[in-house]
């Protein structure tokens, strides 16, 4: 069975690019509170779900960067 991580996870990518994305929206997606959300997620991903979305944001800005033709 899949880590909790992943159940969170996996609404994110989902949306991942909403510029207004909240985690309520996704606590509320996936049917648990806000908190807990929270919770859950930095003891699985050893990050706050805020620093996830940040990293993974500037992870897909610089691959995008890396196969422009700037």
């Amino acid at each position: 069975m899949r880590n909790i991580g992943f159940y969170i996870v996996s609404p994110i990518g989902k949306v991942l690019f909403n510029t207004k994305l909240k985690i309520s929206d996704i606590a509320d997606k996936i049917g648990i509170n806000r908190s807990y959300l929270s919770n859950i997620f930095k003891r699985e991903m050893k990050m706050s779900p805020q620093a996830f979305l940040i990293q993974v944001r500037l992870e897909r800005a610089a691959q995008l960067l890396r196969g422009s033709d700037m």
